[in-house]
């Protein structure tokens, strides 16, 4: 028997691994199909375990997805009128009032929230969702209050480690592998914008804004999770046999 539901209500937390899955689709879905989520969350984040036990992830509910436009982006007038997404997995930068196109690194930043929201409030042997952890309040509400939130998460490592030391014991091997590792990887990536200091020249290389001068792309993310060398085997040998 197969079974879809959302990541987290499946029967073991060793199933969440297999977002990797989803990781790859998405980004393919950019790649070539130039679309864009722009919602995820824990709800429609789903994995689908064929009768083999054998899981995928896959996404649900993509009423809210967009295209990129001729330039490769999508178009900022549509993320600022229409900004869509639940404030706990949304980016940082699209959580202020300013104009922000959706780029696909923030697809990337709110499938981190996602496995750190699930690791902290579901108790997957139980099929249980507890309730928001005290230490995530801030997480819930106002865009503004929850970038500030994000900003202190990834401003002060002592923050952060209260919140990643409150995760679930039966994730703390996602927590070590994956979850750890692409808080640093997304810390590094923010602190890597170039400051602008009054009387001096801009840097003659332009800084990519969009992947974060390349530091948050589908390869980092993937190599953050030890992932990357799998897929690109996978890849090689479907090549071979093409």
């Amino acid at each position: 028997m197969s079974l879809t539901c959302p990541t987290f209500e499946l029967p073991s937390s060793k199933h969440v691994h297999h977002l990797a899955t989803f990781v790859v689709g998405h980004s393919k879905a950019w790649k070539e199909g130039s679309l864009l989520r722009r919602n995820l969350s824990d709800n429609n984040l789903v994995l689908h375990l064929d009768k083999d036990r054998k899981a995928k992830g896959v996404a649900d509910d993509c009423d809210m997805a967009s295209s990129k436009d001729a330039l490769g982006k999508i178009d900022s007038l549509l993320a600022t009128h229409h900004r869509t997404g639940t404030s706990p997995f949304m980016a940082v930068d699209l959580l202020d009032d300013n104009s922000h196109p959706h780029l696909y690194r923030h697809e990337l930043e709110s499938l981190f929230y996602v496995l750190l929201w699930g690791a902290l409030h579901y108790e997957v042997s139980a099929g249980v969702r507890h309730p928001t952890l005290k230490v995530m309040k801030k997480w819930e509400g106002e865009h503004a209050s929850v970038g500030n939130a994000k900003d202190a998460f990834f401003g002060n490592p002592d923050k952060a480690k209260t919140i990643l030391d409150a995760i679930r014991p039966e994730f703390h091997e996602l927590r070590d592998e994956w979850i750890e590792p692409l808080y640093w990887l997304i810390k590094d990536a923010r602190n890597s914008v170039p400051v602008r200091r009054p009387g001096r020249k801009p840097p003659a290389e332009a800084y990519d804004r969009d992947t974060y001068g390349g530091n948050l792309t589908f390869r980092t993310f993937m190599q953050a999770i030890n992932e990357n060398s799998r897929w690109a085997e996978e890849k090689e040998t479907k090549e071979k046999h093409n």
